[in-house]
C-alpha cells in the first residue's frame, strides 16, 4: 500500500498584530482539540514568549466536531481568535466566508511560497496571488495492521497487503462474524468521515485512473467511468464483501486500537496513541 503525503494548512493569520514592542500584546491562537497537538503548541508557546517578552499567547481549543461552527459563530460577532488551525480541507470554505485575512505581500507572496514548500503544498494555498495561510506540516497516510489478528488468521504478521487486490482478500479474511451473520471483527476499517475520506479522494481514485481535480485545484472531476469503478470497489467492500461498515465499534481508530478491526487507512498523527495502546502489536506499510 503506497504511502501518500498531503499538506495539512494548520495557520492562518486572522489579525495581524502591528506595532508589537510598543506595548504589550496577547495573541489569542484557536485550534481543535488534539492532546499531543496541544502539547506541543504549549511548548512552543513558552519558547516564544521568552523569546519575544511584551508579546503574550492565549492557547484555546475546541472539540473538532464543532470547532467550524464555534468559528462562524465567533467571527461575525467580533470574537474570533488573532491566529488559528485550520485543516487544510476548510481552507477554501474560510476564505470564501471571509474569516481570513490576507497575509502581508512583503513576507508572504508567490516567490516566498515558491522557495519555500514544494509546488503542490504551495498550489493549495494560492487564491489569485493571495495567500490567507502558511503551511506547516505534510502528513503520510499509509495502511497500518494489527499483528496479532493477521496470525490468527494464518497471515504473515510482517507482511501486509501490496495491492488493491490483495488488501480486499485480506480483509475477507480477517473478518470476524457472530452466529448471526453480524460483523464481530473488521477485515478494514471503514471510515468514510475519518481518515478513509482522505485515502478515498486523494488516492483511491488515483489508482483507478481518474484525475480527482481539474488542474487549477477548482473543480472535482470524480464523475467519470473511473471515477465510478473506484467507488464501487470501496462500496463494495461494506455492502457485498461486508468487511466493514461506518461507525463500526464507534469508529476506525477506536475499532483498530480495540482490535476490532484488523488493518486501517490512517495517519502519521496517530503513532503516538497507538504506541500507547498497551499490548497492541501493529505495523505500518511501506
Amino acid at each position: 500500500m503506497k504511502r501518500i503525503r498531503s499538506a495539512i494548512l494548520l495557520i492562518a493569520l486572522m489579525a495581524i498584530v502591528a506595532g508589537v514592542g510598543a506595548a504589550d500584546v496577547t495573541i489569542t491562537y484557536w485550534q481543535y482539540f488534539y492532546e499531543s497537538k496541544v502539547k506541543l503548541v504549549d511548548e512552543l508557546i513558552v519558547n516564544f514568549q521568552a523569546a519575544n517578552p511584551g508579546i503574550k499567547v492565549e492557547q484555546v481549543t475546541f472539540p473538532y466536531e464543532s470547532f467550524n461552527q464555534k468559528v462562524a459563530a465567533s467571527i461575525p460577532a467580533g470574537e474570533g481568535p488573532d491566529v488559528i488551525t485550520l485543516f487544510y480541507g476548510w481552507l477554501p470554505m474560510y476564505v470564501k466566508a471571509g474569516y481570513l485575512q490576507e497575509l502581508p505581500k512583503t513576507d508572504f507572496n508567490k516567490t516566498y511560497f515558491d522557495k519555500t514548500y514544494y509546488p503542490f503544498v504551495a498550489e493549495s494555498v494560492d487564491f489569485g496571488g493571495k495567500y490567507y495561510s502558511a503551511p506547516t506540516a505534510v502528513r503520510t497516510l499509509a495502511l497500518i495492521w494489527n499483528k496479532k489478528l493477521f496470525k490468527e488468521a494464518g497471515l504473515d504478521p510482517n507482511v501486509p497487503p501490496k495491492t488493491l487486490d490483495e488488501l480486499a482478500a485480506y480483509a475477507k479474511k480477517l473478518s470476524k462474524y457472530d452466529n448471526q451473520g453480524n460483523l464481530i471483527q473488521a477485515g478494514l476499517a471503514m471510515q468514510p468521515t475519518g481518515q478513509g475520506h482522505s485515502w478515498i479522494r486523494e488516492v483511491l481514485f488515483r489508482q483507478f485512473g481518474n484525475v480527482p481535480y481539474s488542474s487549477d485545484y477548482r473543480k472535482v472531476t470524480y464523475a467519470d467511468a473511473k471515477g465510478a469503478e473506484a467507488l464501487k470497489w470501496y462500496t463494495d467492500l461494506i455492502t457485498k464483501d461486508k468487511v466493514g461498515f461506518p461507525n463500526f465499534a464507534t469508529d476506525d481508530v477506536t475499532a483498530f486500537k480495540a482490535g476490532k478491526a484488523a488493518m486501517n487507512i490512517d495517519g502519521s498523527f496517530r503513532i503516538a496513541t497507538l504506541n500507547a495502546v498497551k499490548d497492541l502489536e501493529w505495523g505500518v506499510a511501506e
